[in-house]
């Protein structure tokens, strides 16, 4: 009897598991080259600066149909009653 998603792979080959997701290796390596070349690379290229990041919120269901309902009345998305009671609270 499997007891986790991890038990659940076919013929016992070589794997690793990841939140519940079986990987295995095979499928991995015949995507992988042997050796990548970085001359032309850019370092940095895609990196960002955690002030410039937007943070996701994420609201208790009670709480967000909460906040759904008064940004429909107000007329405005959830984001938005969000960004400006957040704004009200922070410059007090």
């Amino acid at each position: 009897m499997a007891t986790s998603l991890c038990d659940l792979r076919p013929g016992g080959a070589p794997h690793f598991c990841f939140h519940g997701v079986t990987f295995l290796w095979w499928a991995i390596r015949s995507h992988m080259k042997r050796e990548y070349d970085f001359t032309n690379a850019e370092q940095g290229r895609f990196f960002t600066k955690p002030e410039d990041m937007i943070v996701p919120y994420h609201l208790k269901p009670p709480l967000d149909a909460r906040l759904r309902k008064a940004a429909a009345v107000e007329g405005k998305t959830p984001w938005e009653l969000l960004e400006s009671i957040l704004a009200n609270e922070l410059t007090r």
